[in-house]
């Protein structure tokens, strides 16, 4: 096991990688980076829900990394087994990110199109401009933020998505992994995943992100919405019973 140093003109510091006999700088930092985009990942979707917008800086704080998986890339080795799926591009542009981090915008058409109650049908309806170019603030502070029902969905979409991703592009290999340095995360979806992929199964993959995504927002958006027809039928019936008390 070795140390990894940099040495300028006038100092010497330590990164603090250990380098296991065998293995290279670049494959060190590989591994690392990896873990550490899995925890921030994870951590990005927890306190998101709690209104942790600091959640999102620590998400791009591996981004300066990322160039270190498209080595095949600048090899011309690049194929799905060699291609790292736990980047930028994948994330954000191509496959799990369609409307907002959590996959947000069947959440937003629910709300928008299929919600009985005032509120969520005002707030979708709202969400939807921001939703296609994958802002949802609005959407997570409105109905998901510190709520215990709308947290639990979004939850396992940082828990499903991403397996099925893995799944058709690794194990499967139905679908590309994104070959491409792409940041800008605010491009609407479906243009965003063909400027990553180039391809239709790519479009194809996204769409049963999307499917599912729909899949899991829909049981617990029945009994959120269920809950506010009540709570405000219960006030309009209060408003009535006011206006009769003389």
């Amino acid at each position: 096991m070795g140390s990894c140093f940099i040495k300028t003109e006038t100092k010497e510091y330590t990164l603090g990688i250990g380098i296991p006999d065998g293995r290279t700088l670049t494959q060190q930092i590989r591994k690392e980076y990896q873990s550490i985009r899995t925890r921030s990942n994870t951590c990005c979707r927890i306190t998101y829900q709690f209104k942790g917008t600091a959640s999102l800086l620590l998400s791009q704080l591996t981004f300066c990394l990322t160039n270190l998986f498209y080595n095949p890339v600048q090899a011309g080795t690049a194929t799905n087994a060699t291609l790292a799926l736990a980047t930028d591009a994948t994330v954000y542009s191509a496959y799990l990110w369609i409307g907002g981090i959590g996959c947000t915008m069947t959440l937003v058409i629910m709300m928008a199109f299929m919600a009985k109650s005032a509120q969520l049908k005002t707030l979708g309806r709202a969400c939807l401009v921001p939703a296609v170019f994958n802002i949802n603030e609005p959407v997570v502070f409105g109905a998901v933020a510190w709520n215990p029902i709308m947290m639990v969905p979004m939850w396992l979409q940082g828990i499903v998505l991403p397996l099925v991703t893995f799944l058709f592009t690794k194990v499967i290999q139905l679908a590309p992994v994104p070959s491409m340095l792409f940041n800008m995360w605010y491009c609407p979806f479906p243009i965003a995943t063909w400027l990553t992929t180039g391809s239709i199964m790519g479009i194809a993959l996204m769409a049963i992100n999307f499917v599912l995504s729909w899949l899991i927002w829909m049981p617990f958006f029945r009994t959120y919405d269920k809950q506010l027809v009540a709570q405000e039928t219960a006030e309009a019936e209060a408003d009535d019973d006011d206006d009769w008390t003389f």
